[in-house]
Parts: C-alpha cells; sequence; structure tokens
C-alpha cells in the first residue's frame, strides 16, 4: 500500500509539472529532462543476496540542475530444495536526486546525482529442524525493515537519435541495514 501511495504521489507530481511546462518557455525554465529505466539491473551486496532487479528514474531540469524520483527493486529466493533451508530477500528504494549532466562529446554524456531516500527491505527464512511431524517442523523466521540511504548514480550514455539514450548505469547505497551496488545497461528517453 505504501508504495502506491508513493508512486501515486510521483504520478500527479509529474503531471501537474508536465500542465505547467506547457506555458511558454521563456517565462518556465521548470521542464522536463528524462526518463529512464534499467533492465536487468544486476546488484552487489554483502547483506542481501546478489540478484538482479530494475530501476526507474524521471527527472526534471531547471536550468543545468536535474532533480530526479528513482524507484528500484529487487526481490530473489533460494532453496536447497523440497523440505530443505530456504530464504527470501526483497528490497525498493525510493530516491529523491540531485545532479547535473555533463557532455563529454557530441553524443557521449555522463550524469551524475546523489541524494537522499528511503530503504525498504523484506527478509524470511525457514529453517527445517526435523521435528514434528514426519521430521518436517520447522522454524521461521521474518525480518523487515525501513532505513534512510543516501543513493550516488552515475550513468554513461550514448545519444543514439535526438531523444533516446542508451548506457550504463552504476549506483549505490549506503545505508544502515546493508550498502548496495548495481550496474546494468540503461535505456533512456531525452526530452
Amino acid at each position: 500500500m505504501k508504495t502506491r501511495n508513493i508512486l501515486t504521489l510521483l504520478f500527479v507530481v509529474f503531471i501537474g509539472i508536465g500542465a505547467f511546462s506547457q506555458n511558454d518557455e521563456r517565462k518556465n525554465k521548470l521542464k522536463f529532462n528524462s526518463f529512464s529505466f534499467t533492465v536487468p539491473e544486476a546488484y552487489i551486496s554483502k547483506g542481501f543476496k546478489n540478484g538482479f532487479g530494475l530501476s526507474l528514474d524521471a527527472s526534471v531540469s531547471y536550468d543545468q540542475h536535474v532533480f530526479a524520483f528513482a524507484y528500484s527493486g529487487a526481490s530473489n529466493s533460494s532453496s536447497d530444495g523440497w523440505f530443505q533451508d530456504s530464504s527470501s530477500i526483497s528490497f525498493e528504494q525510493f530516491n529523491f536526486l540531485y545532479g547535473r549532466e555533463f557532455r563529454s562529446s557530441e553524443h557521449v554524456f555522463i550524469d551524475i546525482y546523489a541524494g537522499v531516500g528511503s530503504l525498504n527491505y523484506d527478509k524470511k527464512e525457514v529453517i527445517y529442524n526435523g521435528t514434528g511431524f514426519f521430521g518436517l517442523g520447522f522454524d521461521e523466521m521474518n525480518e523487515s525493515s525501513s532505513v534512510i540511504g543516501f543513493p550516488v548514480v552515475m550513468k554513461f550514455r550514448y545519444l543514439f537519435r535526438e531523444h533516446f539514450s542508451l548506457g550504463i548505469r552504476v549506483a549505490g547505497n549506503f545505508n544502515s541495514v546493508s550498502n548496495l551496488v548495481s550496474f546494468g545497461l540503461l535505456f533512456q528517453w531525452n526530452y
């Protein structure tokens, strides 16, 4: 439910910006900058199991300043087989980022962002202990938390057409639970 509320808020904000940005551009410097997604995005973390997920972000710009709302999420589960130990971990992060866009050449861009956000994670482990009916008893451990994180994002992208870029997204999230590093193939639409 929390995810739906946040996504609804982001939708309303960007619709408002879209309506606001239809004014004369000389009077209004706030405009859509880009929309991008990264699939698959590989995650590396000491506290979580490594896995794959996705990320989405939308940004607006004011002069040369870029403000972005970003979402990333992943889920990973593993099992040793039927009636064996298993675990699943899922997380999602909502971030507000500030950054700049640097042009390296005519078609090559480097975007650098930093910001603050929320990291929500759920961890579930099932450990079979050999007790109970036919020795199928188990212990279940659930852990859930929401912490503040400090994300850093870099995008290396090549502008193929007037509005379409393809590149690599590298991100890190520094938090009190487990620092995350991710990278993946970036698809970006530039306004």
